[in-house]
């Protein structure tokens, strides 16, 4: 009792030395390194980081006789003509989180302080005829995480061979065919149903190949891959990920008179052990949906449709859809810039216990900080409603608050996780309220190579929570820094 008694009092001050000393890590790194990088140079160009660094295109310096040494590094002529080169970068991040009460009080420990620490280093070899050859790795490390705490591969993977592909040009005439082979990071779309996943901490990969196709405003994707199944130790991610395949086809056509531009595909999964509210089996899914986005004046919308069908085990799915809309307005053009942005979707579950009929939808690889950085729960038998507002009062800090609410769809499934984990079951309960989210957002870009994100969000649980477990308030503080070369 008294071991018991003196572990209660003690585990919160070492939790808030442990904070300490992670976010003093933290500030020494990102606060000494981008001063020397831009004093040495780094300042003197203007990149355009894409969030595939694959698609960076350096080819506008080679008639530049004035380059930096940062330049220099970006492309290095590999022939007299200039025709081949190579061009070098990297991404280097901590993210330090504080949270207390993880999963509503359910979790093993009350709260936690941790840092996660992600590089990543890449060379892009451009040769003669549009040939390609690309090349990644990436370390990603969980440092001061509690011992009673699970580290997943998405916040731990030591080292490892991240992308690997060749581009093989078929045909670049008035129009561009490209087959991509090898390991590679995919993003279709709104990221709703395949993302690169930004955060946690380690990104994701497809082994596979793709045939990429560009023709004025038409653009096609067609692919066959297989998701990488990640392990926390370095070069130890297999290969190919045994019994799970990942295939489809994804067009996008820009300009289209009213609707603007215009996404229709298909999307493929098979999965070997898939575990679900009211179903645990090999899983073989597919996806068909539309997207329409756009701007009109000071307006920005992107509405989106999925239909899903197949089977999981000996049951069939029917009926699995979402329906999702995110528009932002530019209210007026002042120095603050301020913007009204709205978010909902509608995310099916499944509809009755029981039966041989699932209709929970996969979303299969979304982003990880869906609704938001801490990832609390999942895109699964959902409806949200999801207002922000962003303001921007100085040239280099953007500020913003974000207010989501959350009901289960259906109440005879229950609630997920960021990778579609099951949390809580949904029988035996009536109740469909989850819970809402509020989060603040400061983000400060002191010069084009450097981010600084400081993102607080508190958590209050509804009624199903409550019934379900331990039902406490949830608090995540985030603080991230950024450098990309």
């Amino acid at each position: 009792m008294r071991t018991r008694l003196k572990q209660l009092l003690i585990s919160p001050f070492f939790t808030i030395q442990k904070a300490f000393i992670n976010l003093s890590i933290f500030c020494r790194v990102f606060f000494l390194i981008p001063c020397l990088v831009w004093n040495y140079g780094f300042g003197q160009g203007l990149p355009v980081f894409k969030p595939l660094r694959y698609d960076e295109d350096y080819t506008f310096l080679k008639s530049d006789s004035n380059r930096t040494g940062y330049e220099d590094i970006k492309y290095i002529s590999m022939s007299k003509s200039g025709s081949s080169y190579l061009s070098l970068g990297g991404d280097v991040r901590s993210y330090f989180t504080f949270v207390k009460n993880e999963k509503w009080g359910d979790a093993p420990v009350n709260q936690d302080a941790y840092l996660l620490s992600r590089i990543l280093l890449h060379s892009d070899l451009h040769l003669t005829k549009g040939f390609r050859f690309f090349f990644q790795l990436q370390t990603a490390f969980s440092h001061g995480r509690n011992d009673l705490m699970v580290t997943f591969p998405a916040e731990q993977n030591e080292l490892e061979v991240h992308q690997v592909f060749a581009d093989i040009p078929l045909l670049n005439k008035s129009a561009s065919l490209i087959l991509r082979v090898g390991r590679q990071e995919m993003t279709f779309g709104s990221v709703r149903l395949v993302a690169a996943r930004e955060f946690p901490n380690a990104r994701r990969a497809f082994d596979g190949a793709r045939i990429l196709f560009k023709h004025k405003s038409i653009h096609s994707s067609v692919f066959y891959t297989r998701p990488i199944l990640e392990r926390k130790w370095a070069f130890d991610d297999k290969i190919l990920a045994e019994g799970s395949n990942f295939w489809g086809i994804y067009n996008t056509f820009y300009n289209i008179p009213f609707l603007q531009n215009l996404d229709v595909y298909y999307l493929g999964l098979e999965k070997e052990k898939s575990i679900w509210n009211d179903a645990v089996g090999r899983e073989l899914r597919s996806s068909i949906g539309t997207r329409i986005f756009g701007k009109a004046k000071n307006w920005t919308y992107d509405f989106e449709g999925i239909y899903q069908f197949g089977h999981i085990g000996d049951k069939i799915i029917r009926g699995a859809w979402s329906i999702s809309s995110n528009s932002t307005l530019l209210i007026a053009e002042t120095k603050l810039q301020p913007k009204l942005g709205l978010k909902t979707e509608l995310i099916s579950g499944d509809v009755k216990s029981g039966d041989n009929i699932i209709q929970s939808l996969n979303p299969l690889f979304p982003n990880g900080g869906y609704f938001g950085l801490p990832a609390i729960i999942g895109p699964v038998n959902l409806f949200d409603i999801h207002p922000s507002i962003k303001i921007t009062p100085f040239n280099k800090i953007q500020l913003s608050m974000d207010y989501d609410f959350f009901w289960r769809l259906s109440e005879n499934d229950g609630i997920y996780g960021a990778a579609s984990n099951l949390i809580y079951q949904g029988t035996g309960s009536d109740k469909k309220f989850i819970g809402q989210q509020l989060g603040l957002d400061i983000n400060y870009d002191p010069n084009p190579f450097t981010n600084f994100l400081v993102n607080p969000v508190w958590f209050w649980p509804g009624s199903f929570i409550k019934e379900k477990g331990k039902g406490k308030n949830i608090f995540f503080l985030s603080v991230v820094g950024q450098i990309k070369f």
